[in-house]
């Protein structure tokens, strides 16, 4: 038969026991629910780098293509025209509003444009989100560096948006340029084929009328030289007889003196 004593410490042992066993349940426990929020911790860093990866790949590629595009000459919708190099694109001041027009924002130039693109495209380009996660502290830097490559995204689009709208309204200023300039070439060249249709219509009426003064001048030098000629010629026969008027025969007519009447017969006297 156990003792007293002996029956005590087979009591206080089993407790023992009972209280190192819940403490190492509930230690199991709690390691179990730490490495599982540790593990759900990294899923979701590790897909929200995903995401953001692959955003700024959307990103970079978008930067590189507004890069690319500023390059092109061609303009869009026209017969081949080519437009001056967006490049040499100036800024502009801000203009007040007036009483008929409204005012106009300032404008950065195309190099300023270009370079804030390049410079954002580098700075999301460097930024290195981390792929591994076992532990919390490198979730925690994941979301941090993706938080960083967010706003560095967003930057960077806002700035491929503002380049790409300022080109196309380069374009468009440079298709309006294009059109005037042909526009008033055609009308120079209708205005300097009026001027010589005129030169030589004024060269063929200058001659027609030469032709027709040169024309009256012979009418008139060939009437003037038959006006000229005489119908009776020196040499020609005179009528007989005495001149028109005179006494005809001896005057003893019958006692009637006749006389020439000048025209072949006689007349008394």
């Amino acid at each position: 038969m156990l003792t007293k004593k002996r029956r005590t410490a087979l009591l206080i042992a089993g407790a023992t026991a009972v209280v190192l066993t819940a403490v190492a349940i509930t230690a199991a426990g709690v390691a179990s629910a730490e490495a599982a929020e540790t593990e759900r911790l990294c899923t979701v860093s590790t897909e929200r780098a995903a995401t953001t990866t692959a955003a700024a790949g959307g990103s970079l590629s978008a930067a590189d293509e507004a890069l690319a595009a500023v390059q092109v000459l061609d303009l869009p919708d026209t017969d081949g025209w080519t437009s001056a190099a967006y490049a040499d694109r100036g800024g502009a001041d801000a203009v007040q509003a007036t009483e008929t027009a409204p005012a106009v924002a300032a404008r950065p130039s195309a190099a300023e444009l270009t370079t804030a693109v390049t410079d954002a495209r580098t700075a999301l380009d460097d930024i290195v989100i981390p792929t591994t996660c076992d532990a919390r502290d490198e979730a925690a830097d994941i979301v941090a560096s993706s938080k960083v490559a967010d706003t560095a995204i967003e930057t960077l689009n806002e700035h491929v948006a503002v380049l790409a709208a300022d080109f196309a309204a380069f374009q468009v200023a440079e298709t309006a340029r294009i059109a005037a300039e042909i526009e008033a070439a055609r009308i120079a060249a209708e205005q300097e084929a009026a001027r010589l249709a005129a030169e030589e219509a004024e060269r063929q009426r200058a001659a027609e009328e030469a032709a027709r003064r040169q024309a009256r001048s012979n009418n008139d030098g060939g009437t003037g030289d038959k006006g000229s000629s005489n119908p009776s010629s020196s040499g020609g026969s005179k009528p007989s007889g005495p001149p028109p008027g005179g006494q005809v025969g001896d005057g003893n007519n019958n006692g009637v003196s006749v006389c020439d009447n000048g025209m072949g017969g006689t007349r008394p006297c």
